[in-house]
């Protein structure tokens, strides 16, 4: 794996950067600024990015949304300096893949890396987002939804697009209209809190009111 590790304290992205190299994979460069990780980012053999965000400073929520712009193909992880569930989430909404607590040992960071670099190569979209257990443990201790209050159709929407299959796919296979599944997106957008797709398949996917290990029938078929 050639990935980027972009943070700004230099004796951390040193000591992971380290560990990492043991492991077989590559750091291609540790950017400490916005200009630096753009310059890193043309380079196609990167198939990762690791971004360290603090509670201030760079990189930030921001950074993770200019990463992904620059390069949608990569697998980006966003390791977290703050144990807050609201934090976890606005990193994946900012476009990460995957999230980790920065006391996370390198074993689940890795761990995470190459879950969703296997997303990324399948090209499977959405990529499922990939939580640390860490950050699975803190989301956990949160007041979770609860399955019961969704109906039959709307857990198969919730399946479908956890899957990745887009609206037009989730209206043809369900029967019914691009109206209809919209429908029931907003109704699943009301019941779990959040404001966009990416936030309900993580939240759906931490509290297991969908199981990713029963979704292959589903991936198959979208």
């Amino acid at each position: 794996m050639s990935l980027l590790l972009c943070n700004e304290e230099l004796l951390f992205s040193e000591a992971l950067s380290s560990l990492l190299a043991r492991r077989g994979h590559e750091v291609v460069g540790c950017p400490s600024t916005h200009a630096e990780m753009a310059t890193h980012l043309t380079n196609d053999l990167v198939t990762s990015c690791l971004l360290t965000v603090p509670r201030s400073g760079w990189p930030s929520i921001e950074t993770i949304t200019q990463a992904r712009t620059l390069r949608p193909d990569i697998a980006l992880i966003a390791l977290s300096a703050e144990s807050d569930l609201s934090a976890l989430l606005s990193m994946l909404n900012a476009g990460a893949d995957g999230v980790c607590l920065k006391l996370d040992g390198i074993d689940e960071i890795e761990s995470v890396l190459l879950r969703v670099v296997a997303q990324r190569r399948e090209l499977l979209q959405p990529v499922i987002p990939a939580w640390s257990r860490g950050a699975l443990a803190l989301a956990r201790n949160q007041p979770s939804r609860s399955a019961t209050t969704l109906t039959p159709k709307e857990h198969a929407v919730l399946r479908h697009l956890i899957a990745g299959a887009s609206t037009s796919r989730i209206a043809r296979e369900l029967g019914v209209s691009d109206a209809t599944v919209r429908t029931h997106l907003q109704h699943l957008f009301g019941k779990f809190g959040v404001h966009s797709r990416i936030a309900l398949v993580a939240d759906a996917v931490r509290s297991e009111v969908v199981r990713v290990d029963e979704l292959s029938g589903y991936a198959a078929s979208a």
